[in-house]
């Protein structure tokens, strides 16, 4: 329906841009759902809870994904995607980077210490989904970038594998 609102020679274009941005949202909604049941499972049975570090890491990174889907937004609204879509797009892919970081080091420490297995698969299981929520976030705000033309210039290899099947 909205490609209808689009010239027929840009159609076929954003028709691609479209369904990646589909399938981006399609993606974060799974990602959720990944991160989603673990953690109720968790609380439901009543398990030990993440230990302090654990929060104190995984908060900042919960704070800056709302912060960007925010930014994404605000950027959304405004159209003001050429002074905004390359440095939400950088964060994001930082962000990204991070979550691997924390993830290497949960894993490093899980092989060294006698914890709970089921608190360090929750955590792990948190890490890693917000790691693939954030990369399709960056996806979907690329999409929605190019679909209203405005192409961006910060990528990734994800990002030259999207544009490749473009």
């Amino acid at each position: 329906i909205c490609l209808k609102m689009v010239e027929s020679k840009d159609a076929f274009k954003n028709n691609t841009w479209l369904h990646l941005g589909f399938n981006s949202c399609e993606q974060m909604i799974y990602c959720l759902k990944r991160v989603n049941e673990p953690c109720k499972e968790h609380v439901d049975n009543n398990f030990t809870p993440l230990p302090d570090k654990y929060i104190k890491d995984f908060l900042p990174i919960r704070d800056k994904v709302i912060a960007y889907f925010m930014r994404g937004n605000q950027m959304i609204m405004t159209k003001d995607y050429p002074n905004k879509i390359t440095s939400l797009l950088e964060d994001c892919e930082h962000l990204k980077d991070e979550l691997s970081r924390l993830r290497k080091l949960l894993i490093d420490s899980m092989q060294h210490q006698t914890g709970s297995t089921r608190v360090y698969m929750v955590y792990l299981n948190m890490l890693q989904e917000s790691q693939e929520l954030v990369s399709a976030y960056r996806h979907l705000m690329r999409s929605v970038s190019n679909f209203e033309g405005y192409p961006t210039t910060a990528l990734t290899k994800d990002d030259a594998r999207d544009m490749a099947m473009a």
